[in-house]
């Protein structure tokens, strides 16, 4: 499995979120589509595929669904997936992720 990060920009709610997660996993390249909502700024979007998920089909979906496509890389093995995009948000935002989202948060098997 390979995994692509993207950023996109436009994005202002959870609906928005949720319209551009369904039109990622509409493209047929796409096994998976995670993202870390950041709302005024560029959202972090990985898609996963069996082989690397070209920009072309990505762009469309994230078009379809009203937003901008910026850039985007290859994320190697084990860095790869959903649960690594959220560990790695919450470990970004450390003391803040436990004062917005509650001490008790677990994302992508990390306790803070």
């Amino acid at each position: 499995m390979v995994a692509t990060r993207f950023s996109v920009e436009g994005l202002t709610c959870g609906l928005c979120l949720a319209e551009l997660l369904d039109q990622l996993r509409s493209v047929p390249e796409v096994m998976e589509a995670a993202a870390d909502l950041v709302i005024g700024g560029a959202t972090v979007v990985v898609v996963t595929g069996d082989a690397e998920v070209l920009e072309e089909p990505v762009r469309g979906a994230v078009e379809r669904a009203g937003f901008l496509l910026g850039s985007h890389d290859r994320l190697l093995p084990p860095h790869a997936g959903a649960d690594h995009l959220l560990a790695a948000r919450a470990f970004a935002l450390g003391d803040e992720a436990t004062e917005v989202l509650g001490s008790d948060v677990v994302t992508g098997g990390v306790r803070r």
